[in-house]
């Protein structure tokens, strides 16, 4: 739809007239606080240059899309490339897999996509089974719960 010389507050008009919805929410409501329901637009007397148009879309959704979510309690933490890496914790004392680092938890924020992918190759820190990670030691709880417990850990107990 051509809006050429149309002023702003009468488009305004014209998508807020729009008989179709977003959601829940009508084009009757466009611009208008969600929190007050006031109008908060200012427009005045301004109008759309020469070759402006107005287009409306409609989409039909097929599946639901991956969530983006910024809050600080999504943010993925790895540990340094050493821990990272994996190993036999079993075989020596100085291996990273037995610092104090590997001990508690990732500290290093990832970024990027490449940063992730080199520091979660899979490489797991193999440990014994004297690691006391409940009450009582995963050996004396059997293998029935020694299963469980390899589900829910990031590293592998041989």
């Amino acid at each position: 739809m051509d809006i050429s010389g149309k002023t702003l507050s009468s488009v305004v008009s014209t998508i807020r007239a729009y008989p179709e919805a977003y959601g829940s929410t009508t084009y009757s409501q466009w611009g208008v606080s969600s929190k007050d329901g006031s109008d908060k637009l200012q427009l005045g007397n301004a109008i759309f240059p020469t070759g402006s148009t107005l287009f409306y879309q409609t989409n039909t959704t097929l599946e639901t899309s991956i969530a983006y979510d910024v809050r600080t309690t999504n943010e993925i933490f790895a540990y340094s490339a050493a821990v990272s890496g994996g190993g036999d914790a079993r075989t020596s004392s100085t291996q990273a897999c037995n610092s104090a680092e590997a001990v508690g938890s990732p500290t290093i924020r990832v970024t990027t996509l490449e940063q992730m992918t080199e520091a979660f190759k899979g490489t797991p820190c193999i440990f014994s089974r004297a690691i006391h990670l409940a009450p009582q030691s995963l050996s004396s709880r059997g293998e029935r719960n020694l299963a469980k417990w390899k589900q829910k850990l990031p590293m592998q107990l041989d």
